[in-house]
């Protein structure tokens, strides 16, 4: 592949990196990480922490560069520029704060930027939450929306909300620790009877998933101490059976009345695990220093602040 000059563009690879645990980074990832000409991330500091942590000494600010949702679009032009002027055999890394880059942040645009330029790209798998999420909830899933962060003004997140609760499917969601509280309400409002799994700070020490009707998961979670109420979370709606009561295309109100076929799904029979809103937890080992998610400042591709970050997006959503 070639870009508009004719000339050979170096390769751009999407790099997962750990969520909780720095030891679930690939070895082909460490490698990547420590010999990429240029290694782009969303925050400095977390990225200069797992860059240091592999043990990769920066000799120059040239090889790093920043890239959120605060981006200028003069920092876009002056990146791809950048990345435009390595030589063909060099290797550029896309990471996220945690986790796998692409989704719910601007990874997702540079790489259809650099495949539009004519680059390659490809990926070095690993810790997703996401994954994490749909591998714990114990249900089969043939398919689910992700519905990702829901909206912060309140009458686009009130509709998008009702929207959400309304289709069958399976719905994964997530949003900022100090509004896990907020969206387990305003579920449980919309659907109290609807069984969802919740889970939280994923392969950490205090990693924690409930499973149960949304206004039992939501009575749970605040039997919690008030300082354990603030996680990074994800929220996995479980889908609606057709025969089921809360199902949009069956007329019987009656949220106790449950249909044999429900009863008898293996999603939420009573011996499944997580019924009745029993937890469990894994992840030996502490978070990793690069894992806060509060930062007060962050710097453009070219080195320069910009203005602060939201001290609470989740950076583990991914």
């Amino acid at each position: 592949m070639t870009n508009a000059q004719n000339r050979p563009l170096a390769e751009l690879y999407v790099v997962a990196t750990p969520i909780g645990q720095a030891d679930d980074l690939s070895p082909r990832a460490a490698q990547l990480l420590r010999e990429a000409e240029l290694v782009i991330g969303e925050e400095w500091r977390e990225l200069t922490t797992l860059l240091k942590r592999l043990g990769r000494e920066r000799k120059q600010d040239s090889e790093l560069a920043v890239l959120n949702e605060h981006t200028r679009d003069t920092d876009w032009t002056e990146l791809l520029e950048r990345m435009r002027a390595l030589p063909a055999a060099s290797r550029i890394a896309l990471v996220s704060d945690c986790g796998t880059p692409g989704f719910c942040d601007p990874g997702g645009k540079l790489v259809g930027e650099w495949r539009a330029l004519g680059g390659r790209v490809t990926s070095i798998p690993g810790a997703s939450s996401l994954m994490c999420l749909l591998a714990l909830s114990g249900i089969e899933l043939r398919e689910f929306n992700f519905v990702g962060f829901p909206p912060a003004e309140r009458e686009a997140r009130q509709e998008k909300l009702t929207e959400v609760v309304r289709d069958s499917r399976a719905q994964v969601l997530m949003d900022t620790p100090y509004r896990l509280q907020r969206l387990l309400e305003e579920l449980a409002e919309r659907a109290p009877q609807r069984v969802a799994t919740l889970g939280t700070n994923f392969t950490c020490s205090d990693e924690l998933v409930l499973q149960a009707k949304l206004t039992e998961l939501l009575a749970s979670w605040m039997k919690r101490p008030e300082a354990e109420r603030k996680a990074e979370f994800m929220i996995l709606l479980h889908p609606l059976y057709p025969a089921h009561p809360l199902h949009p295309g069956n007329s019987t109100k009656s949220s106790d009345h449950k249909s044999k076929k429900y009863e008898n799904s293996k999603a939420f029979s009573a011996n499944s695990p997580g019924a009745n809103s029993k937890a469990f937890r894994g992840g030996p080992g502490p978070r990793p220093l690069s894992a806060s998610t509060h930062r007060s400042t962050t710097k453009s591709p070219s080195n320069h602040p910009t203005k602060p970050t939201n001290p609470g997006k989740n950076r583990r959503g991914r």
